[in-house]
């Protein structure tokens, strides 16, 4: 959490190093260290996470990744987009801006959408710190780029924390093929196919199978939209293995070199 950079801070320190932890705590240990917030004055740190949680996407929270069909292409120069900027005081009042004569652009819609980027319940926003309410969270839009944030509320902070760990869970291989048009989709289905069949008779044991098709389901998955054979100029197929044994996984891509000269065109 945020106490530990605001110790360091009182230390006099001038760069902290951290292991993992809270995005928004970044934000908050500086601000707790200027102001002297106390560790149980909730609704100013519950202020502070919102400040940081609205800051640690960088040009997230001025336009980037904005909007859908016909919406983000209004951002202006996302070439050169400015980082938003937030000027807070000790009464924990915020406002948003970004530096003059830089690109995106900052207003209630692109605030909103990165206050509300990762939140599974916007009343219970859980941190290290202070466990922030959303509920009553007003965005004024004051127009030239500048939207103040208000009205944060904090609850004591959780008893439990999250731990981010890893494990050893077997070996990867993967390969990538790609298809052109036409029949491009029906291509990489078919080598797909020839691939699995393979692994079978040789066998090639493995606990998890991926198959990707990109240009096509690599981000929607099974409810992407049947594929028009007209319209598509390339896909790539990716097929991914996991496996307990590193000789399963190193074996795995040798399945594919014969498709050069042996599979569709």
């Amino acid at each position: 959490g945020a106490q530990p950079i605001a110790k360091a801070l009182a230390l006099g320190a001038d760069i902290v190093l951290t292991g993992r932890v809270a995005d928004a705590a970044l934000f908050l240990g500086p601000l707790i260290h200027e102001f002297g917030w106390a560790a149980d004055d909730w609704d100013r740190l519950a202020q502070g996470v919102a400040v940081g949680h609205l800051l640690e996407c960088s040009g997230q929270g001025s336009g980037g990744n904005f909007g859908s069909a016909g919406v983000w292409q209004r951002i202006p120069d996302l070439s050169h987009i400015g980082f938003p900027i937030a000027e807070i005081n000790a009464d924990a009042q915020v406002t948003l801006c970004k530096a003059p004569r830089t690109g995106g652009r900052i207003n209630f819609h692109t605030v909103r959408q990165q206050l509300l980027y990762e939140v599974h319940n916007p009343r219970c926003y859980v941190t290290p710190d202070v466990i922030l309410d959303m509920g009553a969270l007003e965005l004024h839009d004051l127009g030239q780029d500048r939207v103040q944030v208000r009205g944060a509320v904090g609850h004591p902070a959780p008893a439990q924390l999250k731990l981010v760990a890893g494990y050893r869970n077997g070996w990867m291989g993967h390969a990538v093929t790609g298809f052109s048009w036409p029949d491009a989709l029906q291509k990489a289905q078919a080598v797909a196919q020839a691939v699995v069949l393979q692994m079978q008779e040789k066998p090639l044991p493995h606990d998890e199978l991926c198959v990707e098709y990109l240009g096509h389901n690599t981000f929607l998955g099974p409810h992407a939209s049947p594929a028009s054979e007209d319209h598509t100029n390339e896909i790539w197929l990716r097929m991914a293995i996991r496996t307990r044994e590193k000789k399963h996984a190193d074996a795995f891509p040798r399945l594919f070199p014969w498709l050069a000269l042996s599979g569709p065109p």
